[in-house]
């Protein structure tokens, strides 16, 4: 009879699945326990199919000798550093894109050669990039500080809706 296995990381997150069939175990393989039932292949069924969400989080640990599936709250409160990191991916790309919509790339370089806009000048095309770096390392740093998904979830970006004229 084919025997079924994980294998877990530090944080006991099942980032594998397999059966003897296929594979041999190794020391750090751990034996499911297989009943009459076949339940150890049904879970090993579920769990193989789909050990992370699209996102990149482990939805399964192992806790007290049980596959446990995590409710999406809690799989994202345990991933919480690959959340922020996603998060901050995020906001970068915005800051990035809002920048662009008010302040295209061609007009700064062209800024820079000495054309003249009538809308703005070099300086207050530089004090909107200056704006846009501020917000975005605001939202990292309270990103950064946060301890959970909720958090996290209050956080809202405060970008600039025009070019800065001081």
């Amino acid at each position: 009879m084919y025997k079924h296995y994980i294998e877990i990381n530090e944080n006991n997150f099942i980032t594998k699945v397999f059966s003897n069939i296929f594979e041999q175990p190794n020391e750090n393989s751990i034996l499911l326990r297989d009943t009459r039932d076949g339940h150890a292949y049904l879970i090993t069924k579920n769990v193989q199919s789909q050990l992370q969400n699209m996102q990149g989080y482990y939805k399964y640990k192992w806790i007290n000798k049980e596959v446990v599936e995590l409710s999406e709250e809690d799989y994202i409160n345990a991933n919480i550093e690959l959340y922020k990191s996603t998060l901050i991916t995020k906001y970068s790309q915005e800051s990035f894109e809002k920048r662009q919509v008010l302040i295209p790339d061609y007009r700064i370089q062209n800024l820079l050669l000495g054309v003249i806009y009538s809308e703005y000048t070099l300086q207050n095309a530089l004090d909107t990039i200056n704006k846009f770096k501020l917000e975005y390392y605001r939202l990292k740093h309270l990103i950064d500080i946060a301890e959970n998904k909720a958090e996290i979830d209050t956080i809202v970006s405060n970008y600039p809706n025009g070019v800065v004229i001081l």
